[in-house]
């Protein structure tokens, strides 16, 4: 399955490492390559996590960190994943379309 990160999804992920490696560069590359993991798991299992807040998305939680994965499945295929958002638990998503 072809993966596609959303412009969003992509300032979202830039984000969350600004802000970690102002404290701590390493642990900024801990976090986003195990973001990454997640997104590798939902690449062979695409309806893996629950179903999301918005309709025909799926979440995963990245485990043992505060972030959420948001995807949905496209393309004229039906064979893209979409990776929408990146937040982080506590963030209010409730202005957010994914």
């Amino acid at each position: 399955m072809r993966v596609r990160f959303s412009t969003a999804a992509i300032v979202d992920v830039e984000a969350i490492r600004a802000y970690i490696t102002e404290d701590d560069p390493q642990a900024a590359d801990r976090v986003v390559s195990r973001i990454g993991d997640v997104v590798e798991l939902f690449r062979d299992f695409p309806l893996l996590g629950h179903k999301g807040t918005v309709g025909g998305t799926f979440e995963i939680v990245v485990p043992r960190m505060p972030y959420i994965v948001v995807d949905e499945l496209g393309g004229e295929d039906g064979a893209e994943m979409v990776i929408l958002r990146v937040f982080h638990g506590a963030q209010d998503r409730s202005g957010d379309r994914a």
